[in-house]
């Protein structure tokens, strides 16, 4: 068998926004730090003789031409590292940014209707069970989705490596500067998500409802703010919410904030949370977001879900907690930096040579 190179193939099928692409920026430049000369394979794209497939058609038919389009690439060339952030790869390295599909959807309650009438679904599941199984090693980013990849593939347990999400320390850290208006005296809440729907919006609405008038929400990301507004009406709060859209100082919010709400319905591992935390913002999540294992509950953020505390219960903590040290906070992800992800993944790309090598 022949020894792997430092040359890699990452495997990314578009280049979008959101968390996802933010990953995958983020470790093409961390690989690149390990002396990798990464190139990055996107649909659509001309790669020597390879027209890479996958950027036309319905979703679940460019799935598959991606992952097809990437195999050959992968057959070609067996001397180069191949890492995946898409199923249907058989990449040495796959990681689960994703989550697990059938478990995102067991989630919802929607594992047997979408199964049924959506070929996206069940091509998705396929697609990963043959990831799953090709994989050298397989890296979720956080402990919750390990738990979950080994649940639905036992057979690939011994394969899994949690590797937490890094923040960088150069611009998530603590600060005391007001940079929003040092004139306001409200008492302030931020949502940062794209998906409004998925992360929760609707939820820290109620939040909101729950505590005093000084209290405000500061609404970062994109979503249906028509639809939100409305729902915000029906709660009474319209008047307390601001929607801001995409901002490029996210950080000056999380320093102005008395806490970071996000009660995601499925969230393998927020970097908005992990950010926050960073800047000393506690985090209000649920226990469907990996990140809630960073989270000392009630002490340095609260958890919400039926093993943890409702909405009612997270307002009263609010009132009597807020605010919490700043240093207390972000010291519980000081270890979680993005020199500290680099570090798991050059110990992974060793292991994953040293198996090929045998």
């Amino acid at each position: 068998m022949s020894t792997l190179g430092k040359e890699m193939w990452l495997f990314r099928r578009e280049e979008a926004s959101g968390g996802a692409e933010i990953a995958a920026k983020r470790l093409v430049s961390q690989f690149e730090t390990l002396d990798y000369e990464v190139t990055r394979v996107t649909a659509g794209e001309r790669i020597g003789e390879l027209q890479v497939k996958g950027d036309r058609g319905p979703g679940w038919l460019r799935l598959v031409k991606y992952a097809n389009s990437a195999n050959r690439l992968i057959a070609e060339d067996s001397q180069r590292i191949s890492f995946s952030l898409e199923r249907g790869i058989k990449a040495d390295i796959y990681r689960a940014g994703e989550g697990v599909h059938l478990a995102w959807l067991k989630r919802k309650g929607l594992a047997k209707s979408l199964l049924s009438f959506r070929p996206l679904h069940p091509v998705a599941i396929t697609l990963e069970a043959i990831t799953m199984k090709a994989a050298k090693c397989i890296v979720a980013n956080s402990e919750m989705i390990g738990a979950e990849i080994k649940q639905y593939y036992p057979q690939c347990a011994e394969k899994v490596r949690v590797i937490e999400n890094g923040y960088d320390p150069s611009r998530f850290h603590i600060s005391d500067s007001n940079n929003l208006d040092p004139e306001d005296t409200a008492r302030r809440l931020v949502f940062a998500g794209n998906g409004w729907d998925r992360k929760g919006l609707e939820q820290a609405l109620q939040l909101l409802r729950h505590l005093p008038g000084e209290w405000k929400l500061d609404v970062l990301g994109k979503g249906d703010q028509s639809r939100f507004e409305m729902i915000a009406e029906s709660l009474k709060v319209r008047d307390r919410v601001k929607f801001k859209g995409s901002v490029a100082d996210i950080e000056t919010y999380y320093h102005n904030s008395e806490a970071l709400v996000l009660p995601t319905t499925y969230d393998p591992f927020s970097n908005a949370c992990l950010e926050a935390a960073a800047c000393g913002c506690p985090v209000i999540t649920t226990n469907q977001n990996g990140f809630a294992a960073l989270i000392d509950h009630r002490r340095n953020g609260f958890i919400l879900g039926e093993d943890a505390g409702s909405i009612s219960d997270c307002a009263e903590w609010c009132l009597t907690c807020l605010p919490l040290s700043k240093e207390f906070v972000a010291s519980g992800v000081s270890n979680y930096t993005i020199e500290d992800e680099t570090r798991k993944y050059r110990e992974v790309f060793a292991m994953v040579a040293g198996k090929d090598s045998r």
